[in-house]
């Protein structure tokens, strides 16, 4: 949920048409955003990224930004050759305003896209992407682009960096049971696996956009963790949860792991 003032709004334009490694950019007084060009793997598979750039004391958010803060939302609707576009997100850092936490990014944050195009060929990536930057106050920023990108094989130590940032995927047991929270639920989850540092965060994600997701309350015994949280819908209608698009990430310092789906008590 946002709970800071948004002051404004910002649209800012920009078009890239350059071949890598140069590409055109619009500096905005707190972010700017470029596209890395990256590398084609196979017939139909390409790694690009976007580069987000932030003015001192500024941050932007992961894709579950936490209790404060804006998500980003994408559009690739006027792209040419592509058939999915994927986003991935490095390991976010864990940080507390006013006593709630956040999940982000300061100074740089680069997000690698994996393009699958329909054929060999050039690339044209058109769209917009809106995504929050925040100090004092937040302020969605949004970014009209329309790319041209050269298929080939250009290493990119950035974006491969980037990939490697993710939170690895551990194959873990997590059960998980609903009871009714409002008009919403509360989920409470439990994963076997080891502490993954002194100091512990969760965030817990489900397949339905449109949900709000609380922090998680952790207990831990030994090598089992616990967590509850609660889950509303915008909708005010209790959600239905969909096990298998359960998407748990725990995050210690510089150690993050996710985990997909979870199984009925």
């Amino acid at each position: 949920m946002m709970l800071r003032t948004i002051l404004a709004a910002l649209a800012t334009t920009f078009a890239l048409s350059a071949p890598a490694p140069a590409t055109a950019q619009v500096m905005t007084d707190v972010s700017k955003l470029s596209i890395r060009s990256g590398w084609s793997e196979g017939a139909t598979r390409h790694i690009a990224a976007l580069q987000i750039d932030l003015a001192p004391g500024w941050k932007t958010y992961w894709r579950q930004p936490g209790d404060v803060g804006i998500p980003a939302v994408f559009n690739w609707s006027g792209s040419e050759n592509v058939r999915s576009v994927e986003v991935l997100w490095p390991r976010p850092q864990v940080s507390f305003d006013y006593g709630m936490r956040s999940l982000g990014y300061d100074t740089q944050v680069v997000l690698p896209i994996v393009v699958t195009t329909k054929a060999g060929g050039p690339i044209k990536l058109k769209g917009r992407v809106m995504f929050g930057v925040c100090e004092d106050v937040c302020i969605p920023v949004e970014y009209k682009f329309d790319a041209k990108i050269a298929r080939g094989s250009t290493s990119d130590r950035a974006i491969q960096a980037a990939i490697d940032a993710q939170p690895r995927l551990k194959n873990v047991k997590v059960t998980c049971s609903f009871s009714p929270y409002k008009s919403g639920l509360q989920a409470t989850l439990t994963l076997q696996t080891p502490r993954l540092g002194a100091t512990e965060h969760m965030a817990v994600e489900f397949s339905d956009p449109d949900l709000w997701v609380g922090v998680p309350t952790l207990q831990r015994t030994a090598n089992t963790l616990t967590a509850q949280v609660k889950i509303l819908a915008n909708n005010g209608k209790r959600p239905l949860i969909d096990r298998a698009g359960v998407r748990t990430t725990l995050i210690a310092g510089p150690n993050a792991i996710e985990i997909r789906g979870c199984q009925a008590r």
